[in-house]
């Protein structure tokens, strides 16, 4: 994934704390009256305070104490907030197993806490989304990721912050084994911010991938091979991208169906996905959970009776709209003739 950091505040966004020592500014002031602070708003008052200490041990020493603070740990947003920064410190300087182990608490706290800022919320899934992003984990950073932005009002991220984690999520997206479904990507901002960008082609991938377009993301392979090349979980997942659009077209090629005709030929299927092996897709299909449905080997047909649900974007919505006016036109028919039927036995 790309490499940009949008994690904690920079220490660099505030010039003119660089000619002011942070620390003796806590030890010699804040912390005198810190007790009768709100405890929240503390901690991101010292938040700024480590990207000023060179010295790892010290700076991770600094947030570590003031995570321990007893009105800190007593107080629940404080604390989370406290110990996601602790994570990051952690990450950033390439302490992982220390900052999963911070993580953990962090979980456990959220899980057994209600009504939190969201601004916290946010802090947490934040941190998490950067572990998970240093250990390559495409799916979770994902999800933690999502749930980031979800509790970030993101027009208040800078730019370049907002441009790189879109991009860090359209990878991710492509990539992840079991992620197969995009809406929630494709209905956030984020990824209309790459529009009339350099990374506008990765946006594309994501749009032809969400409707399982083979033909489009074949053109767009050979139109963005060299920046395509640059990006190295696209080098190593190559192959699973190709598996997973196969996957993605048969789920889209089973969605467009009707009710009345969800038997699907291996012909058809093997002509939209171009691919070969149908059956191997089909079941494959079935086994992650994205179809439902029975396969007849003698006649080489696919009886497709479940597909999974998913956020649609708007031409599958005015689709649907149009199969239910067909629906409604087809019910008020059999109402019509059920009509008929009952008015000319009451005659006879």
């Amino acid at each position: 994934m790309a490499s940009t950091d949008y994690g904690f505040t920079n220490f660099h966004q505030f010039p003119e704390a660089q000619t002011l020592d942070l620390v003796e500014f806590y030890t010699k002031f804040i912390s005198t009256f810190s007790t009768r602070l709100n405890q929240l708003s503390l901690v991101r008052l010292v938040s700024i305070i480590p990207n000023q200490i060179k010295e790892t041990d010290a700076k991770i020493e600094f947030i570590k104490n003031i995570s321990e603070l007893p009105k800190v740990v007593a107080h629940d947003e404080a604390f989370i907030e406290s110990r996601a920064i602790l994570a990051t410190c952690f990450i950033q300087i390439g302490q992982l197993p220390q900052a999963k182990e911070v993580l953990q608490v962090v979980k456990e706290k959220l899980d057994n806490t209600t009504g939190l800022d969201a601004t916290v919320y946010a802090s947490a899934y934040q941190s998490w989304a950067s572990y998970y992003k240093s250990i390559e984990d495409y799916v979770n950073f994902y999800n933690y990721a999502l749930l980031y932005v979800g509790y970030t009002q993101i027009e208040t991220v800078p730019r370049d912050r907002v441009l790189g984690l879109a991009f860090d999520l359209g990878v991710a997206a492509l990539v992840g084994e079991t992620i197969f479904n995009f809406g929630d990507l494709l209905e956030h901002p984020l990824i209309e911010s790459l529009q009339g960008t350099d990374n506008q082609w990765l946006a594309d991938i994501i749009y032809a991938f969400n409707t399982g377009n083979i033909t489009r993301w074949k053109e767009l392979q050979v139109e963005h091979s060299v920046k395509m090349n640059t990006i190295p979980a696209f080098l190593q997942k190559h192959l699973l991208m190709d598996k997973k659009i196969a996957l993605m077209s048969l789920v889209d090629l089973s969605f467009r169906r009707t009710s009345t005709d969800r038997n699907i030929s291996f012909v058809d299927i093997a002509k939209t996905t171009q691919t070969e092996e149908v059956e191997l897709l089909i079941m494959r299909a079935i086994s992650l959970g994205l179809l439902k449905g029975n396969i007849d080997q003698v006649d080489q047909i696919f009886s497709v009776n479940w597909v999974q649900p998913r956020i649609l974007n708007l031409s599958q919505i005015t689709e649907m709209g149009v199969r239910i006016e067909e629906w409604t036109a087809k019910v008020k028919s059999s109402m019509v003739v059920m009509e008929s039927g009952i008015t000319s036995e009451l005659v006879s």
